[in-house]
């Protein structure tokens, strides 16, 4: 089965700081054991990096994502693709694998009676 993308008539870009990085990578894998400190190592799998992104967008988007993540994602629990730049990149935006948690929904004020802000946190592979 494909990976959905994200919805061509919803902006991709944040509104912000498209850069602000929460978490660069998981907290490593600790054991403890019986004498001495924790043993700390990296995790075997894929890196995943939390991005606190938000968005603004109109009413006829912000009814097109809310299908998305409802219908399309299962409620938000699985991962799609997306455009995502990193700090530098020049040109189009590559796409890269994605799932988002939490995160609010404010509106319609104070971008108008049409606008609406998203907020999320969107964690990237191998960002």
């Amino acid at each position: 089965m494909a990976i959905p993308a994200w919805p061509g008539s919803v902006p991709y870009a944040p509104r912000y700081d498209a850069f602000k990085v929460t978490k660069p990578f998981a907290d490593p894998a600790v054991n403890q054991v019986e004498d001495g400190p924790a043993i700390q190592r990296r995790w075997a799998s894929a890196n995943w990096t939390k991005l606190a992104y938000e968005i603004v967008v109109t009413k006829a988007q912000s009814d097109t994502l809310h299908t998305f993540l409802r219908d399309t994602l299962g409620h938000g629990s699985s991962r799609f693709t997306m455009p995502v730049a990193r700090r530098g990149t020049v040109g189009t935006w590559p796409n890269k694998t994605v799932y988002i948690t939490g995160g609010s929904i404010k509106g319609p004020d104070p971008y108008g009676a049409d606008h609406f802000i998203w907020n999320f946190e969107l964690n990237v592979l191998d960002f």
